[in-house]
């Protein structure tokens, strides 16, 4: 996997196989905490955020996704 640092990504650490031998096995993937939950956790939430608010966050989520597909 290529290393790469975004301030709109958080940090993976590593990943893991749990039952790795069994008919289903399931990946886990260690990441950098988030105090406030996932993106969607935060959009659906009681939070008064505004609809620019939201946007933004939104475009941070797009750019970091971006970035993890088109590193150069």
């Amino acid at each position: 996997m290529k290393r790469f640092e975004s301030p709109n990504i958080l940090r993976m650490f590593g990943i893991c196989v749990k039952d790795e031998e069994g008919p289903s096995p399931q990946f886990l993937i260690i990441m950098e905490y988030c105090d406030k939950g996932s993106l969607r956790q935060v959009l659906d939430s009681d939070c008064k955020l505004s609809w620019t608010r939201k946007a933004y966050m939104c475009l941070d989520a797009a750019k970091g996704l971006y970035r993890s597909v088109f590193n150069d």
